[in-house]
């Protein structure tokens, strides 16, 4: 209208450029929308509107959030823009509070999974436990922890053992793991090494103790001798030999005599 009038505001929440004639030339301001060219109404939470104007509010991408009317969004906690307009993960060994700018390394040598949000997210990984110095430290032997936190090691169970920053402990030498226990190896059989193996069967007919540790363990049994090629061969008639190991065998005395095997004097 041309005269010497008052120019009029636009309504709340919109602008115009200067020297605008119009009440079309009012805009909703950043962060508000309108539709059908009614009043701008602010943007809900979770969405956002850089630009004056009546384009509808966008949702914020993946691992943001927005107040309402917001022109931005802000990456949650634990993620960081990464300069495309999107929000990534903090990388593991990191973690960004929502007070902070940017990820920020785990003190000592403590580590945090990927995302990580705040510092108490900050531990030890398994077969590791929190000193009282502020550092991580590998667990003793004989010791483990299966999974990251700052809670102490456990002692391993009986008849097992572990190397230092162990996270389980393994059988020791023979044992052998049943039902999630370490129970000696059975008569006639062996185990030489530490772990979570089978127990070996003794060679040749030989016998042994329970919780055996080594094939040297594994005895000719009562009634049999072993040779030179450690084979054990049962005594010959009218001999025996009452006791399980490599000694040879004793003739029977006086008129005696026995079957071959014998452990006893018939």
């Amino acid at each position: 209208m041309v005269g010497n009038y008052d120019c009029t505001p636009c309504p709340p929440n919109s602008t115009s450029s200067r020297g605008s004639k119009a009440y079309s030339d009012c805009l909703c301001n950043s962060g508000f929308t309108s539709v059908e060219g009614l009043e701008c109404t602010p943007c809900a939470a979770g969405t956002f509107k850089k630009l004056i104007g009546f384009s509808t509010c966008i949702p914020c991408p993946l691992n943001s959030y927005s107040s309402a009317a917001s022109i931005l969004c802000q990456c949650n906690a634990g993620y960081i823009d990464n300069g495309n307009d999107s929000c990534i993960a903090c990388q593991a060994g990191k973690y960004r509070s929502a007070d902070l700018l940017n990820c920020t390394d785990c003190p000592g040598n403590l580590t945090s999974d990927l995302g990580s949000s705040s510092i108490e997210q900050c531990t030890c990984d398994s077969g590791s436990y929190y000193s009282i110095d502020g550092f991580c430290k590998s667990c003793e032997a004989g010791k483990y922890k299966a999974f990251p936190g700052k809670d102490d090691c456990m002692t391993c169970s009986a008849n097992s053992t572990s190397n230092p920053g162990a996270i389980a402990c393994v059988c020791k030498e023979g044992y052998t793991p049943v039902n999630e226990q370490c129970v000696a190896c059975d008569t006639n059989t062996y185990k030489d090494i530490i772990g979570n193996l089978s127990c070996n069967l003794c060679p040749n007919t030989m016998i042994s103790n329970f919780g055996s540790i080594s094939v040297n363990d594994c005895q000719c049994a009562p009634g049999y001798t072993s040779t030179q090629n450690q084979n054990c061969t049962k005594c010959i008639a009218n001999t025996y030999k009452s006791e399980a190991g490599s000694a040879t065998c004793t003739a029977c005395p006086g008129n005696a005599s026995s079957p071959p095997g014998s452990d006893a004097v018939e």
